[in-house]
């Protein structure tokens, strides 16, 4: 089952649909009625894979750009705390392009011929959060992140241009969208950067050196009780019963001074939660160009990259 076959029927599910798988690549929907003037019917027959599609014309087929998947898209977003933003770019064209992969690819001195060039869509989505640390008191940090929904990776770069994003409500380009459209895989990824920020935060906001004071009193008191135990246990001409004595004093030494250890870290501690408020998908025009490098030593091999049209920079697929 493919990734987007997937995420449809995820989102169907959400919906309260009844879904039948009824082949390979094929499935059957009811949706409620409450849908119908957006899907235009409430029984749905979906494809997602195109030479099935050919052998079963009656199917609709769900691909990137289609009817259905813009529909599913635009419900996702209303039905969430999400909008989509449609970046408004001055120029979709780039001068000059030979020479500016070059530079890009550091291959100054190299021929380099473009075989082809398309423009597509991509996603980047900003997610924000609530992050509270609690300790004696609790404090509220509100934190961002972006992902680039084509490579699923962190992009600080688009982050730190959200400002000069110019947009629109609307789509402005007649582009396919390719870009993964897995929300859910997003945020999972999202996460793991908020807990990295999360880390960073906690470790400037503890009470490291109090900690510290505390453990090292602890460790010392008790350690002193040992040692004065232990000593008086050593001493000759002791009952057996007196060693053992001193052997179980020594036990709850210890127990009692991990226990205090315990209490100190759990009191000290800080607890964090994080909340999810909202998301913002930016829809971007992206510029991809099919190369290849001329040369006696170089083969025919064609590589792909791809040009930024916000950002103003080239990028590799990963």
């Amino acid at each position: 089952m493919s990734n987007l076959q997937q995420f449809v029927i995820k989102f169907f599910t959400t919906l309260g649909a009844a879904i039948e798988e009824v082949d390979y690549a094929l499935i059957h929907v009811l949706i409620d009625d409450e849908f119908k003037n957006i899907f235009g019917k409430t029984e749905l027959k979906l494809c997602f894979d195109y030479e099935v599609y050919l052998e079963n014309p009656k199917y609709e087929l769900v691909t990137f750009g289609s009817f259905i998947l813009d529909k599913i898209i635009d419900l996702s977003i209303k039905l969430s705390n999400t909008s989509i933003r449609y970046a408004v770019v001055d120029n979709l064209n780039v001068a000059e392009p030979e020479k500016k992969i070059k530079k890009f690819l550091n291959l100054d001195r190299t021929n380099l011929e473009i075989i082809d060039e398309k423009k597509f869509i991509n996603y980047f989505v900003k997610y924000s959060f609530k992050v509270t640390y609690a300790s004696d008191n609790t404090i509220e940090e509100f934190e961002d992140a972006v992902i680039d929904m084509k490579s699923m990776s962190i992009s600080n770069k688009f982050y730190d241009n959200l400002n000069s994003v110019f947009y629109e409500s609307k789509p402005q380009y007649d582009y396919p969208l390719n870009s993964n459209i897995d929300f859910l895989m997003a945020l999972k990824e999202v996460l793991k950067e908020i807990d990295r920020i999360k880390e960073l935060k906690t470790e400037q906001l503890g009470n490291i050196a109090i900690i510290n004071k505390e453990e090292e009193r602890i460790n010392l008191y008790y350690d002193s009780l040992k040692i004065e135990a232990e000593k008086r246990m050593n001493r000759k001409n002791l009952s057996e019963e007196k060693v053992n004595d001193y052997k179980h004093k020594i036990e709850i030494y210890n127990m009692e001074k991990q226990r205090q250890l315990n209490e100190i870290t759990e009191k000290y501690k800080i607890k964090t939660n994080v909340f999810l408020q909202n998301a913002v998908v930016y829809a971007v025009p992206m510029i991809v160009f099919k190369y290849k490098i001329l040369g006696r030593n170089n083969s025919n091999e064609e590589c792909t990259c791809f040009y930024n049209t916000v950002l103003k920079d080239f990028g590799r697929f990963i």
